[in-house]
């Protein structure tokens, strides 16, 4: 968790300096993404550093690795991440966690996927 919250800030600074150095100040809007795997506290952590360092909007949700109801004889079938109806509770859940704790760091963008 500590690694992801440094990439996050570090990221703000690179783009940043390629903006100032490259773009002459145009900025191109950030964003950072929020999985539906991640707990209460990684979620408010990644609100807060989002905010913290200039980010525009957040992106929650996408996939879940989590094979919580899938059949078991469909769990070999599929590698990688789950979207659709399974993914709908923990989403939601994501999306209802990031719209607290995004209000309480004055609001911003959310863009819902998965």
């Amino acid at each position: 968790m500590e690694k992801a919250l440094w990439l996050i800030k570090k990221t703000a600074e690179i783009s940043q300096k390629i903006e100032n150095d490259f773009w002459h100040k145009k900025t191109t809007p950030m964003l950072v993404k929020i999985g539906p795997d991640m707990t209460d506290e990684e979620i408010r952590l990644f609100v807060q550093a989002a905010k913290e360092n200039g980010y525009k909007g957040i992106i929650a949700t996408n996939t879940t690795t989590d094979r919580t109801g899938v059949f078991d004889k469909y769990k070999h079938i599929q590698k990688g991440g789950i979207s659709g109806p399974l993914l709908f509770e923990k989403a939601l859940r994501t999306v209802q966690l990031v719209r607290q704790f995004d209000r309480e760091e004055g609001g911003t963008p959310l863009v819902i996927i998965g």
